[in-house]
């Protein structure tokens, strides 16, 4: 990667990296702008463009006439399957519109740039988004991909993208333990549960409260999510007790119970 964006924090306002974009040689302003659209429509494609300035990998060029048309395929990887696959089905389908109407514009100005998109299930695991981004990567040779949609598929799959150059756009993955980890992994318009996590802890606070029983989802963004609000309330003063709730998990009465215990200790103290 460039040196000039090693550095680039993933949520840096769009604006800023199409302008890093357009100061790179290889990168047109058109393209540039090109990326930027799709990158709004779909949440921040236009990291495309950071890859595409140093490999060739993920272009076909088809000659007819000429000049043929330079295609930019672009990998999408969603939870098709499981408990959150309407969302990755309308995440795939968002990669689709977006695709279908930069290229009708793309062709309307005269431009011979197209994009393409592969698509891939997760299957909601980390273990299911490495295998779909090796798949695309060797298969497609695919250097941006949006998705995986979550936290823990992103951790699942950042060092093999690390690895190989690729960009990763999530669409969802918030979790703090994502901070810094690679310079490939860009999450524009994502405040990040940092944020959420003050706010947890300001408003628990406010009420006047000293003790608190607070239960989480334990994967890696509410566990995140947990141990920041647990810090900024211990340092006002209060007591935090935080119960982990097991990922799907249908019954979760034993931690119910837990949690009366402790409620019940706390008002008898």
């Amino acid at each position: 990667m460039p040196k000039n964006l090693q550095g680039l924090n993933s949520l840096r306002p769009l604006s800023s990296i199409t302008k890093i974009l357009t100061n790179h040689k290889a990168i047109s302003s058109s393209v540039a702008a090109a990326l930027l659209v799709v990158g709004l429509v779909i949440g921040g494609a236009v990291g495309y463009g950071i890859t595409a300035s140093t490999s060739k990998v993920g272009v076909t060029t088809t000659v007819t006439g000429a000049a043929g048309p330079t295609t930019y395929t672009i990998g999408s990887i969603q939870p098709i399957t499981g408990s959150l696959a309407s969302f990755g089905v309308s995440f795939q389908n968002s990669v689709d519109l977006a695709v279908k109407q930069m290229n009708a514009n793309l062709t309307a100005v005269g431009s011979n740039i197209q994009f393409k998109a592969v698509h891939a299930d997760d299957q909601q695991t980390p273990g299911g988004a490495l295998t779909a981004l090796t798949s695309e990567f060797t298969s497609q040779g695919v250097q941006v991909v949006i998705g995986p949609l979550t936290s823990a598929e992103v951790q699942g799959v950042i060092q093999y993208a690390t690895q190989n150059h690729i960009v990763v756009l999530p669409g969802a993955a918030t979790a703090t333990a994502l901070i810094g980890v690679s310079p490939y992994l860009f999450r524009p318009g994502q405040p990040g549960d940092q944020f959420e996590s003050t706010v947890i802890a300001q408003s628990v606070i406010q009420t006047g409260g000293k003790n608190v029983v607070y239960l989480y989802r334990n994967d890696i963004s509410e566990y995140g999510t947990f141990n920041a609000s647990m810090k900024i309330m211990l340092a006002a003063g209060l007591k935090v007790q935080g119960i982990a709730l097991p990922a799907g998990q249908s019954d979760y009465a034993a931690q119910v119970q837990t949690a009366g215990i402790n409620v019940a200790q706390y008002l008898s103290s």
